[in-house]
């Protein structure tokens, strides 16, 4: 990220929370100024306390492709978008299937 490679990276697809630490940011030179407003406080990550955000930020993933380096950006209301429309289709499969075996 940035002009810093980062070597270990923790991805938790079961959250809809995820967190750089403040000290994070500093290592990759993001100014607190590109952060998005966004203060809604959250539980569970410090047992029994209460945390809010400095913000929120978009940021690009480069990884290795199958031509070389991608660069992969969204924003969060993109990423709300997909996952909503994957629920719907998870919900139309289901719906499907419980009409398939009913034909049976």
């Amino acid at each position: 990220m940035g002009n810093t490679r980062l070597t270990k990276v923790l991805m938790d697809g079961g959250s809809g929370l995820n967190i750089l630490y403040a000290s994070t940011l500093e290592l990759l030179e993001i100014d607190r100024l590109r952060l998005q407003g966004n203060t809604a406080p959250f539980h569970g990550i410090v047992p029994g306390k209460r945390m809010r955000p400095l913000g929120r930020i978009d940021l690009p993933l480069k990884m290795s492709g199958p031509n070389g380096v991608i660069t992969i950006e969204s924003t969060y209301e993109h990423a709300y978008d997909c996952d909503v429309k994957c629920i719907k289709y998870a919900e139309a499969l289901v719906e499907a299937e419980t009409l398939i075996a009913n034909l049976d």
